[in-house]
């Protein structure tokens, strides 16, 4: 005791190993308790347990990095490191949840002590650069990063990108080969990662100018990377280009008021949720942020400053790809660890000002002591709303009431419990919001099913398809009533649709091989003998 206060007491813990054990230690103590949580059933599901058997499987390694990010070849995102990722930790865990957990925490853990190292490579003085780096750590808003397993995404997409931001620094001191190729290397980890990554080469030009043949050599390099990441993501998911459109530019600025929302959940994390909306996440945070930042601009004269450009740019640029996404239900999803490498910029910025106003050592330890302990606090008890299916959709209700697609999966949760009334009430509650909901009739239909109310369960299903035609479920489901009815060529004909939509639709095929088996050959034609 008496060895460490004497090193606190003499600044020696903002050098050496103390700093990255303090964050180590800080990190896995605040987010333990999250090593026994279940699945939430956002992603995590469709992810991990429905592909368990690829995952399980360590030769099926190379085959990650020819599909899409949910393992099929109709995604929209290429994410082969994640999925690795996810593979090391269904070999290693044996499919237990602990092991999903304990590598988001690990991950988080070194992000944030890559941080540390980014700022005093910026030349941040060490205490400023220890205090942000653990308010980092502890931010409430990066809770989704690390207790929802998907999140994984965006914090090892920070590894990633800190670590080339790191080797490229380097690189720009002492103009070395081997600091340009490790660079490289770890920007195409990033584009690996996450596709947020083919922001970076904005981000590097920005932050150093060089002479033109070195960005000739840069942009080469660059070039060269992203062309072998379009290839493969082109080999994986053929037919999704990426190109911009006129409706995902339309989406973009209808959706870019969420920025000020961002903004104020990054200074202020308050009014969190794990699925916010524009219409149900106030904007007086975001108004508060930007006043405070603006005010301390002033005062410290850092407006002007490039460290300040340069972190305003890594905010809006991180963020920008989320403005982008289109949703079918019209209503978007601004999810929270998104905010993961975002913050890095503001806290680049922060530093900046703190550094400029020459704030008092004590002052600033006193100060930043108390908000790493207000974070802490939020961060320790929000991480509960991830500790199961059921906690985090009723969080999710609560807080984005006007989603058609929080009450959706709501239902979807209490129908898995066998609460048919509640998700009844759930799936009605999405159609009203949206009356285009995906796959709400066709939820729908299968309550109407087992309440034996088979009218409304056709009425369902046939409005499902009738905006949905190509949902598996919902033909293969509209097949099952059908059959059950009687009306066996109608049913045969959907669940041969189902199939042709979706050819590992086991349900269906094993339904279409049970009507061929009991076909007979009879005046040489076929007869169904199905019952």
């Amino acid at each position: 005791m008496k060895e460490m206060n004497r090193v606190v007491s003499t600044g020696r813990f903002q050098r050496g190993y103390w700093p990255y054990l303090c964050i180590g230690l800080f990190v896995f103590l605040l987010y333990a308790k999250c090593l026994w949580f279940d699945f939430t059933y956002l992603d995590d599901n469709a992810l991990i347990l429905n592909n368990h058997g690829i995952l399980s499987n360590p030769a099926n390694f190379f085959r990650l990095f020819k599909l899409g990010h949910f393992i099929s070849y109709t995604d929209a995102y290429y994410r082969p490191l994640v999925d690795a990722s996810y593979m090391l930790d269904t070999i290693l865990g044996r499919g237990r949840y602990f092991m999903y957990h304990l590598t988001n925490i690990i991950i988080h853990i070194f992000a944030t002590a890559l941080l540390y190292i980014f700022l005093i490579r910026l030349k941040v003085q060490r205490r400023f650069a220890f205090y942000f780096s653990l308010a980092f750590a502890v931010h409430p808003a990066l809770t989704q990063a690390v207790c929802w397993v998907p999140g994984r995404n965006d914090s090892m997409l920070g590894v990633f990108v800190l670590l080339s931001f790191i080797f490229f620094m380097n690189f720009s001191e002492s103009r070395k080969l081997k600091d340009y190729l490790i660079h490289l290397f770890f920007f195409g980890l990033a584009l690996l990662t996450k596709e947020t990554a083919l922001v970076l080469p904005l981000l590097y030009f920005f932050f150093t100018p060089f002479p033109q043949r070195k960005i000739f050599l840069l942009s080469f390099g660059y070039g060269a990377v992203i062309l072998v990441w379009f290839l493969l993501r082109q080999a994986a998911l053929p037919g999704q280009s990426g190109i911009m459109s006129f409706v995902v530019l339309k989406c973009f600025f209808k959706n870019l008021p969420a920025l000020i929302q961002y903004i104020g959940k990054a200074l202020l994390p308050f009014n969190l949720s794990v699925l916010p909306i524009i219409q149900d996440t106030s904007f007086i945070w975001g108004i508060m942020a930007i006043t405070l930042i603006c005010v301390g601009l002033v005062i410290s004269k850092a407006i002007a400053s490039r460290r300040v450009l340069f972190g305003g740019f890594c905010f809006f640029l991180f963020l920008a790809p989320a403005f982008f996404i289109p949703y079918p239900s019209n209503v978007t999803h601004f999810y929270e660890h998104r905010l993961y490498l975002p913050l890095v910029g503001l806290i680049i910025i922060l530093c900046e000002i703190a550094q400029r106003l020459k704030v008092k050592k004590e002052a600033f330890v006193v100060f930043s002591s108390l908000i790493i302990v207000i974070f802490s606090f939020a961060a320790f008890n929000r991480q509960d709303v991830f500790k199961d299916r059921m906690s985090f959709w009723q969080s999710a209700v609560k807080t984005s009431p006007h989603s058609p697609l929080v009450h959706r999966n709501l239902g979807a949760m209490y129908y898995l419990d066998g609460r048919l009334n509640e998700a009844e009430l759930e799936y009605k509650e999405a159609l009203r919001i949206n009356p285009y909901e995906p796959m709400a009739n066709n939820n729908l239909g299968l309550i109407f099913m087992q309440k034996g109310q088979l009218d409304k369960a056709e009425q369902a299903f046939l409005r499902e398809l009738s905006f949905n035609p190509d949902y598996d479920d919902a033909n293969y489901n509209l097949g099952l009533l059908y059959h059950k009815l009687g009306r066996k060529e109608e049913a045969s004909r959907l669940w041969e649709k189902a199939v042709k939509i979706n050819p590992n639709h086991k349900q269906a095929v094993e339904c279409l091989g049970k009507v061929r088996l009991r076909k007979s050959y009879r005046d040489g034609g076929y007869e169904e003998m199905a019952k």
